[in-house]
């Protein structure tokens, strides 16, 4: 799953919660901080489970780093790289 966040709290410490977590929960993929307008893009990918807990994670479930966060969740092109754990990507 590809998503974007968006909103009060969306930084550099919340794309690291974020990492952090996913590679918690044994997950793939990545998290960076888009510079251009401080959202925070990442890819997931692991059973639907580990997606579930992290989208809770960043809702504000298990006291997450912000749970006023908007959630975008977006169509995946078929052609995005694989990743192997999770990465924190540096900023765009």
């Amino acid at each position: 799953m590809k998503v974007k966040f968006t909103g009060p709290g969306v930084d550099g410490v919340f794309a690291q919660a974020v990492a952090d977590r996913a590679q918690l929960l044994g997950m793939d993929g990545w998290v960076r901080v888009r510079g251009h307008d401080g959202s925070v893009d990442a890819l997931f990918a692991g059973d639907c489970g580990g997606i579930q807990r992290i989208l809770e994670f960043v809702r504000g479930a298990d006291e997450g780093p912000a749970s006023m966060v908007r959630i975008d969740e977006k169509p995946l092109r078929g052609d995005e790289p694989i990743w192997t754990e999770f990465h924190l990507l540096p900023p765009t």
